[in-house]
């Protein structure tokens, strides 16, 4: 059977076993003519084994690729937080054959809960790629510091590249992903680059990319606040993973859906308990009396209380927006 499209995640070793759980969600929820392709990037010949012998129990739909950073990516990157694996979906042009018609890349933190037929079929028009706006940058009122950051127009969208859908012949056609390269070199110095690649794809594709419905990028912030939306791709932002040692209680379902998926993984599968140490009393708050600590509980719990009221009706808007926009 002819491959159509390909799913493309990067991993170094550290998420390794997050990836293998997408990976496994991506399986179960892509259509037959779907390929996933895990690039490895800068692993060691013992972590690639032990990779290699997980990833051969999902059979031939799931190929894995050694990424070498220093060699396969250009002088345009830089060492971040974020990890070099980051970078990869900058350089998915030298890496995956001309002849796919879609390729969806997804960041390794991500868990499919909805059959990916009709995101890989959305119609993107006259744009190379489909993107969800960035519900964090929304709901925390960010988004026109963002642009300005990056030397664009305030008054406009920033999305979010933790899923991009790719029409495959247009990104070519363009080049798209050469000139996000080139990019990085003439901006590396002189912009704020706070999401690395994201940054520069945002500003080299401003107003000219494909707002997907929300429910294919929900970002954690989002599902934590409200439920008007439920998640098609779940993609769980920032410092706090189901699979970390602290999670809060709204990750607690996929905390368990990440433990049975782990558990599939043989050499790379985890000590994992499914119920984490959420709260760690600190030497300050144990010499608390506990009227204040009282106190201190009630005010905290008033001001969340009224933060996550303005985060969603921030997201709300988002959302009746795209909602509006898409009616027939």
């Amino acid at each position: 059977m002819k491959i159509l499209n390909m799913i493309a995640l990067f991993a170094d070793a550290a998420v390794i076993t997050p990836a293998f759980c997408t990976a496994l969600t991506v399986l179960q929820f892509a259509p037959a003519n779907t390929a996933v392709t895990v690039f490895c990037v800068d692993f060691d010949d013992t972590e690639f084994e032990k990779t290699y012998d997980a990833f051969s129990r999902l059979g031939p739909a799931v190929r894995l690729r050694r990424v070498d950073s220093a060699k396969d990516f250009e002088d345009c990157v830089w060492r971040t937080a974020l990890g070099m694996a980051t970078w990869g979906r900058l350089f998915l042009d030298k890496l995956l054959p001309g002849d796919l018609n879609r390729v969806l890349y997804l960041d390794c933190d991500t868990l499919v809960q909805s059959d990916l037929t009709p995101l890989l079929n959305v119609e993107l028009g006259q744009c190379s790629v489909g993107a969800c706006k960035d519900q964090f940058q929304y709901m925390s009122d960010a988004v026109k510091q963002r642009r300005t950051e990056l030397r664009l127009s305030p008054e406009g969208d920033y999305f979010n590249a933790g899923v991009l859908l790719l029409d495959w012949k247009s990104v070519l056609d363009v080049d798209l992903l050469a000139r996000a390269r080139e990019a990085l070199r003439t901006h590396r110095g002189s912009l704020k680059l706070r999401f690395a690649d994201q940054d520069i794809l945002n500003l080299l594709l401003d107003g000219n990319w494909h707002e997907l419905d929300p429910a294919w990028n929900l970002q954690s912030f989002a599902m934590a606040v409200t439920a008007s939306r439920q998640p098609r791709i779940a993609h769980f932002v920032g410092h706090q993973k189901p699979w970390s040692k602290r999670c809060s209680i709204q990750m607690l379902k996929f905390r368990r859906m990440y433990a049975g998926l782990q558990s599939k993984a043989g050499p790379l599968a985890q000590d994992f308990k499914v119920i984490p140490f959420v709260v760690q009393l600190t030497k300050d708050k144990v010499r608390l009396t506990l009227a204040h600590m009282l106190r201190r509980v009630t005010f905290k719990a008033e001001k969340e209380a009224k933060r996550k009221r303005d985060f969603k009706n921030r997201l709300e808007t988002v959302f009746n927006a795209y909602d509006h926009k898409t009616k027939p």
